[in-house]
C-alpha cells in the first residue's frame, strides 16, 4: 500500500509540474510527456496506478475551473 501512495503521490507532482499548473504546453507535448515518464513505472499495475492519480488530478481541475468560470455547470 506504501507504493501506491508513492506512485500516486509522483503522479501529483507530474501533473501540477507538467500539465496542470506549471505547464502550458500544446495537449500532444503533454501527451509525449506522459509517454515518457510512464517509461519509469516498470509493472503495469504501477502504470494503471499513476494514470489513475492523472485523471483524478484532471477530473479535480475541471471541477475547480467550473466552478470558478461557470458556477458549476458545463456550457451547453
Amino acid at each position: 500500500m506504501e507504493e501506491e501512495k508513492i506512485i500516486r503521490s509522483e503522479a501529483h507532482k507530474f501533473y501540477n509540474l507538467k500539465i496542470g499548473g506549471g505547464g502550458f504546453r500544446e495537449p500532444i507535448d503533454q501527451f509525449h510527456l506522459l509517454k515518457s515518464r510512464l517509461l519509469d513505472f516498470y509493472p503495469p499495475a504501477s502504470k494503471a496506478i499513476f494514470l489513475d492519480e492523472i485523471k483524478a488530478s484532471i477530473i479535480s481541475n475541471l471541477i475547480e475551473h467550473r466552478a470558478k468560470a461557470q458556477g458549476g455547470n458545463a456550457k451547453a
